[in-house]
């Protein structure tokens, strides 16, 4: 037992403690520690002040899977007063499990609406983890084909920085970083030739993809064609104000404190039905 503690020390945060010791603080020619701490404190500079507002109705929604696990799209359709919830059970669900501790303290959000700058911070923490995560395993997979060290940290760091990847974590806040992860994974396990595992990635992957086919009536709702108004499965027709309004606010950040991005949402919305 003690041998196994040892190790532990050894393990990832000492290896990280002995690179930033021998790192210079700066260098021209690789990486260097101002080149970590200014990308580490813009990130975090965004982290606090940047989010889109699809991020606070996923996290808010998530918490209908604890009391409507089997009829969760239902009562989502039900409490957004007829606008489906447009993602796969699955990223509800990582976000219903990943929300226990606020569920448990009570922070849970009193309606989808609801806006809490604690709440909206630790559905942004999950996404951002899973980034850091998929930087480390690229990293790994440096060091298994070959790289050596330098260029490995190089392409962990390259993958931290590049802009897509912090607009899409740091100011969009979105989810797309949940199947990357496990794709990466999943390369990780082939180098090493754990090809089972590899396998098994394949598998998470499929039901990580946060899009839905527009052709799964009964999860995102079908559109009268003699109408602009959204139907539930029924056929019975939302209230069009209420809709209305939901729809314009899907398209405005309200997050608090944090900038505001807002598009027009009556010159998007006919173009994406």
């Amino acid at each position: 037992m003690k041998a196994k503690l040892a190790k532990r020390k050894t393990g990832f945060c000492m290896r990280m403690k002995e690179s930033w010791k021998e790192m210079k603080l700066w260098d021209a020619e690789e990486l260097n520690k101002l080149d970590w701490v200014i990308s580490a404190l813009i990130l975090i500079f965004l982290f606090f002040t940047c989010a889109y507002g699809d991020l606070m109705l996923t996290g808010n929604r998530s918490f209908l899977m604890y009391e409507h696990f089997t009829d969760f799209y239902k009562a989502s359709y039900e409490q957004s007063h007829g606008y489906y919830a447009n993602y796969l059970p699955s990223t509800f669900l990582a976000y219903a499990i990943w929300n226990l501790p606020l569920y448990l303290t009570g922070h849970a959000p009193q309606a989808m609406l609801t806006n809490s700058f604690i709440n909206n911070m630790w559905y942004k923490l999950l996404p951002v983890l899973l980034y850091y995560a998929t930087s480390h395993l690229i990293y790994q997979i440096g060091v298994e084909v070959g790289f050596g060290e330098k260029k490995a940290k190089l392409c962990k760091f390259a993958f931290l920085v590049f802009p897509i990847g912090v607009f899409s974590q740091f100011i969009f806040s979105q989810y797309d970083i949940f199947t990357v992860f496990f794709m990466v994974l999943g390369l990780y396990f082939y180098v090493r030739g754990g090809l089972w595992k590899f396998a098994r990635c394949c598998g998470n992957i499929q039901i990580s993809c946060t899009a839905v086919f527009p052709g799964i009536a009964g999860f995102t709702g079908e559109k009268d064609p003699q109408s602009d108004q959204i139907h539930c499965g029924n056929g019975s027709s939302a209230d069009d104000r209420s809709a209305a309004e939901y729809r314009k606010y899907l398209f405005q950040a309200k997050c608090s404190g944090v900038w505001r991005f807002e598009i027009c949402a009556e010159t998007i919305y006919p173009w994406i039905l």
